[in-house]
């Protein structure tokens, strides 16, 4: 369920949106609520070797405008910013607002130093089974606004550090961390995705720690 309000401004002889989105289901997303039910789902994913070849991000098409003007990107930037976000009156651009990295921690005021990221990263969708999809299901994926755990938007620095990396090979900050491995979870099983061993190791270990 969104919620929203939307003001609009003049600054300077132009007219500025300013717009506030509430995702609601975010509340799930926030660190600390990770629930008791982790292992079981765990247990659901499938185990199989990664593809490991013939990888291209054109393969998945992302960012996609939508009808209101607004793209994939902003959107999320949209939804995610704790105060009213500032957008220009042409093309949807978020020009500032805040937001909470919670990779690493880090506030941010201006969305060019945000990276949204795919939480399951592409490639690793494509090593896991998304190689078999079709292009639709694929374009699907990469601009899934109806689960606020697949995109987030986090620090450029963050993102880059963690790349394609699974929990095995990378995880955020120790707060953000249970939340992560949750959501990493989800995402995989509800888009069929499999899991190598060293990662389903990973999330045991990581599951026996975010017990609450």
């Amino acid at each position: 369920m969104f919620l929203c309000f939307v003001a609009i401004v003049w600054h300077d002889g132009t007219m500025h949106i300013l717009a506030a989105f509430a995702l609601l289901p975010l509340l799930l997303a926030m660190p600390g609520r990770t629930p008791t039910a982790l292992g079981p789902l765990i247990d659901q994913l499938k185990v199989a070797p990664e593809r490991g070849t013939g990888y291209d991000r054109s393969l998945f098409p992302h960012w996609d405008t939508h009808p209101d003007g607004c793209s994939t990107r902003e959107k999320v930037l949209l939804a995610e910013s704790s105060s009213p976000a500032l957008v220009g009156s042409k093309n949807c651009t978020v020009l500032s607002g805040t937001w909470f990295s919670v990779y690493d921690g880090k506030t941010s005021y201006n969305p060019r130093n945000l990276d949204v990221d795919h939480v399951v990263a592409l490639k690793e969708a494509w090593d896991s089974g998304a190689y078999a999809w079709s292009q639709t299901r694929r374009r699907a994926f990469a601009n899934d606004l109806s689960d606020p755990d697949s995109l987030v938007a986090v620090s450029s620095a963050s993102n880059r550090a963690k790349s394609d990396k699974d929990p095995a090979q990378w995880l955020p900050r120790s707060e953000d961390q249970c939340r992560y491995v949750y959501s990493w979870v989800r995402i995989k099983l509800r888009w069929d995705l499999s899991v190598d061993p060293k990662e389903l190791a990973a999330l045991r270990r990581l599951a026996k720690r975010c017990r609450t």
